[in-house]
């Protein structure tokens, strides 16, 4: 648990101060304690000579005079909190499948990925049972039983199949299961326990209405978990460049470190691109210099893209860079009203070629 002081009296700097750090620690996902000191004599005896300050685990200090400025000083205290998170792991991964091509090309990239990171792979099919068409119920156990049985050899022979294209180590954990239930709930649910889902997407036209009401898209916008979607057509390479997708305002710490992890277990270059439209400023110097120092010894690249929305940034962006993996970070209200407007996507051709990991962030 993190225990985090914030020193100072009631003005109104100070509430501003503290309204905006209890908003990042209940929303950023942290196990935290916070405790407002305003005694005279303790800041005194813990040598605080300035307020607002803030102490955390009674290692780090941050003292506002440095910053003069609210959002800034939220900012180094957003990063500071980064240095105590815990480093993230790819222990247990999670593919649905349907027996689609596309979610035979997320199996794929799962047990590659299993593979690199020496990772468990546990795969998933969930279906519905059939309705008896004549009597509008649920078909009788025996039918059932059979299908289920169908299911569990059919699952099974399509794991071996690509298990043997696919060198794994020797202690490889690859496991297979079926489940009955309403596809995207389900898989949700069953997915609490894992450090990521891999899935494909797939539809007819562009990959926002390939998305929009596809389990796929449900999961991405609502799993606690974080998603690898996997475009249909797309082949498995090794990652060089990930391009994340970041708003200083609103990014998720345990997303950070996961962007950390991966970064340093491919060896790959972040591209750490802000899009600036009518809705985002360019990031202040401190946000460049603290992000910097969090990702030291990682390398990255800063871009920032004017466009008219964050979708058509994003595309063009993609467009003119070799980029392996997008990642992207998704929040409480629907996932394409905040990254794409509606009248935007009536008319882009937003069609990636690569995966795209999104965090869901759980801001309300």
């Amino acid at each position: 648990m993190l225990s985090i002081k914030l020193f100072g009296i009631q003005t109104p700097e100070y509430l501003a101060i503290r309204n905006e750090l209890q908003h990042l620690l209940e929303n950023g996902g942290y196990d935290f304690e916070l405790e407002e000191v305003s005694d005279v004599q303790t800041m005194v005896d813990q040598d605080i000579e300035s307020i607002p300050f803030v102490k955390i685990n009674g290692t780090a200090s941050l003292a506002y005079k440095e910053f003069d400025n609210t959002h800034l000083f939220i900012e180094a205290i957003h990063l500071t909190l980064l240095t105590f998170t815990k480093a993230y792991t790819m222990k247990k991964l999670l593919v649905p499948v349907d027996f689609s091509p596309a979610s035979e090309r997320a199996l794929q990239y799962a047990l590659h990925w299993a593979a690199h990171f020496g990772s468990s792979l546990e795969v998933v099919n969930v279906y519905m049972p059939p309705v008896d068409p004549q009597y509008g119920s649920i078909i009788g156990i025996n039918d059932l039983e059979k299908i289920q049985s169908d299911k569990v050899k059919q699952l099974e022979s399509l794991v071996e199949k690509w298990k043997g294209k696919i060198a794994l180590p020797d202690n490889s954990l690859v496991s297979s299961k079926c489940l009955i239930g309403f596809p995207a709930e389900e898989i949700m649910r069953y997915a609490k326990d894992f450090d990521l889902i891999i899935i494909g997407a797939t539809g007819e036209k562009s990959v926002l209405e390939k998305w929009m009401g596809s389990v796929s898209m449900a999961i991405a916008q609502k799993s606690n978990t974080p998603v690898l979607l996997v475009p249909e057509n797309s082949e498995f390479k090794p990652i060089h460049q990930i391009a994340y997708a970041f708003s200083p305002d609103s990014d998720k710490s345990a997303f950070l470190t996961l962007a950390k992890h991966l970064s340093g277990s491919f060896g790959a270059l972040i591209h750490l691109v802000h899009v600036l439209d009518k809705n985002h400023e360019e990031p202040p110097q401190s946000t460049r210099e603290l992000l910097t120092e969090y990702f030291a010894h990682h390398e990255i690249q800063f871009d920032h893209v004017h466009a008219d929305s964050v979708a058509s940034g994003l595309e063009r962006y993609l467009g003119n860079h070799p980029i392996d993996l997008l990642i992207m970070v998704a929040h409480k209200r629907p996932f394409w009203e905040k990254w794409f407007h509606p009248s935007v996507t009536k008319q882009m051709s937003f069609k990636p070629k690569i995966p795209i990991l999104v965090y869901h962030n759980q801001e309300v």
